[in-house]
């Protein structure tokens, strides 16, 4: 009986890990090339990269005290490390001078 309980509590604590692995697993990674306060401008920058084969997108975000920002991305990956592989390809092409990796999110529409 008393071993019963041991196997319980060893489940009752491995159960928090488990839901964070696969919480981690559900995450997108995305590769930022650019923000722009003009909205025409961020379009006009991932009409460029399309131009060049590149899927980019824009993000809208709101930032407190600084406006609106559209951010140009592209990809979504599920590991941060491939999501760097498509940045670095990138600058290598020379279709980006930086870039970061960041958490995925829906395009702007």
């Amino acid at each position: 009986m008393l071993g019963s309980w041991h196997v319980k509590i060893k489940l009752l604590l491995l159960l928090p890990i488990v839901c964070w692995q696969v919480s981690a697993q559900g995450r997108f990674f995305t590769v930022q090339l650019e923000a722009f306060a003009s909205q025409e401008v961020a379009e006009k920058r991932a009409g460029e990269l399309r131009g060049a084969g590149i899927e980019a997108y824009l993000v809208r975000s709101e930032l407190p005290g600084r406006g609106v920002l559209f951010r140009v991305r592209v990809g979504r990956f599920s590991t941060s490390a491939a999501a760097r592989r498509l940045g670095e390809d990138l600058r290598v092409r020379q279709l980006t001078a930086d870039f970061f990796v960041t958490a995925w999110e829906a395009p702007f529409t």
